[in-house]
């Protein structure tokens, strides 16, 4: 009987949670290769230039930083109180504060933040992404629900993702509009 190549290979589920990651990101780093800085901070969509999304992506990446170290989370993100769904009210704190960030350093964080976290990431066994998030947090203010697997896709490849399409959905939308002004 023939196996197949998923068969003879397995992976542990650290493995395929960084492989997620690595593709989600690889996808925001293609796209910011393939555009030029001024279309990254020029055109906006509800206020939003992909530069302020890739602020924002950082942003939380430092809240998921602080879990990994067991440190709290929100000092971290420069907050109060733990941000909740739809989530806008803190969107909106993190848009004011890198607004007017430069591209250079803007790009810096959202590197820097993720490269910090797939080194935490690396490090973890299978069982630790089953722990829960209360685990890796203080007590007071109490921790948010789930556990560490769910707040590292949440947080990294799935928002990624999410980020990604409005990125180049503003880009498409501001291409055509140019197109349209020079005619």
């Amino acid at each position: 009987m023939l196996t197949t190549h998923a068969e003879r290979v397995q992976t542990t589920q650290v493995e395929d949670l960084l492989s997620n990651m690595n593709w989600a990101r690889g996808e925001l780093e293609a796209f910011i290769a393939s555009t030029p800085p001024e279309l990254l901070i020029g055109p906006r969509k509800n206020g939003w230039s992909a530069k302020d999304h890739l602020y924002h992506l950082a942003t939380w990446d430092l809240y998921l930083i602080a879990v990994l170290e067991r440190e709290p989370r929100l000092p971290a993100i420069g907050v109060d109180a733990d941000p909740s769904a739809p989530f806008d009210e803190v969107n909106a704190i993190f848009f004011e504060r890198g607004k007017d960030l430069p591209l250079r350093q803007v790009l810096s964080m959202f590197r820097g933040n993720r490269s910090h976290i797939m080194e935490h990431v690396r490090g973890l066994r299978d069982d630790d992404l089953d722990r829960p998030v209360s685990e890796c947090q203080p007590a007071v203010p109490p921790p948010p629900a789930g556990d560490v697997r769910r707040w590292i896709e949440a947080i990294t490849f799935e928002h990624d993702r999410e980020h990604g399409e409005w990125m180049r959905e503003l880009l498409t939308e501001a291409t055509a509009e140019m197109a349209m002004a020079k005619r």
